[in-house]
């Protein structure tokens, strides 16, 4: 006997056979994921981002040949690979493109400003008023003079911590990162009848050195002291060390009499 398939089963059969096809189309990408171990990278430093794609059955696949982006290179750059190398302060976005889908991260761009660094700098300005010009604040420290001075720094993220040497001084020192990477490291001297207020104004664009200037605001405390000193400095070099010249000590001042006199300190600022 003949068989015949009839006309609704073929009508059936046509539109079943699309919604076969779909069910055993490949995957697609839903979107592009981008993680990293830290959201902040050093001038200099290079760091890995890991691209994974989650696709549309929720599962998620890693990206071996996305294609990478720096919205600016002069901040960063990023390779082939997903490697990121920091160039310049300021934040930076990362992108990485894969099968039309685009994932992004930001990351912030500094300088390192952890370590032992040691340098000199050069007083540009002094003025003196009431007892600090009496006792000849400026003569002792005019314009021209070279000092010496040490940090011994450590950075988390964008706040630093540690001491600052001048001299045979020494005072704990603090201070944050700007988003153009410069560091504004405070200190202060309390000694006796006297304090220095001490702010360091940095830049670092080249891993390991230093630029900038720092200011001293000398004050005598109590009613025994008036007026002030100021001394406005240049930084001449500072560059990272493994070694210092004195042992790191802890902060007030280091080698004076007990109550010291002006003098002293100045002297003690001096030395080395």
């Amino acid at each position: 006997m003949k068989k015949t398939i009839s006309i609704g089963a073929l009508v059936a059969l046509f539109f079943l056979l699309p919604a076969c096809k779909s069910s055993t189309s490949a995957l697609a990408v839903q979107t592009v994921l981008l993680t990293a171990s830290k959201t902040m990278i050093y001038i200099g430093d290079v760091l890995a981002i890991h691209a994974t794609a989650r696709m549309t059955d929720n599962t998620n696949q890693v990206i071996a040949n996305a294609t990478w982006a720096s919205d600016n290179l002069a901040i960063a750059t990023v390779d082939n690979a997903g490697v990121v190398t920091g160039v310049s302060s300021g934040t930076v976005t990362i992108t990485a493109t894969f099968e039309g889908k685009t994932g992004s991260i930001t990351f912030r761009c500094l300088p390192n400003y952890g370590g032992t660094w040691t340098g000199t700098y050069t007083v540009t300005a002094c003025s003196a008023t009431g007892d600090f010009e009496l006792y000849t604040f400026c003569g002792t420290l005019p314009s021209g003079t070279v000092l010496n001075t040490d940090l011994v720094l450590t950075q988390g993220g964008a706040q630093v911590t540690g001491q600052a040497y001048l001299g045979t001084l020494v005072a704990n020192a603090t201070g944050p990162v700007a988003l153009n990477g410069e560091l504004a490291l405070t200190a202060q001297v309390v000694q006796g009848d006297f304090t220095i207020d001490v702010v360091y104004t940095l830049q670092s664009t080249i891993p390991g050195q230093i630029t900038g200037g720092l200011t001293q605001l000398w004050l005598g405390l109590g009613a025994t002291w008036m007026g002030q000193g100021q001394l406005t400095c240049a930084m001449n070099s500072f560059t990272r060390t493994s070694l210092m010249s004195r042992e790191p000590g802890v902060a007030g001042l280091m080698r004076l009499p007990p109550n010291p006199t002006l003098q002293d300190i100045m002297n003690a600022l001096r030395q080395r």
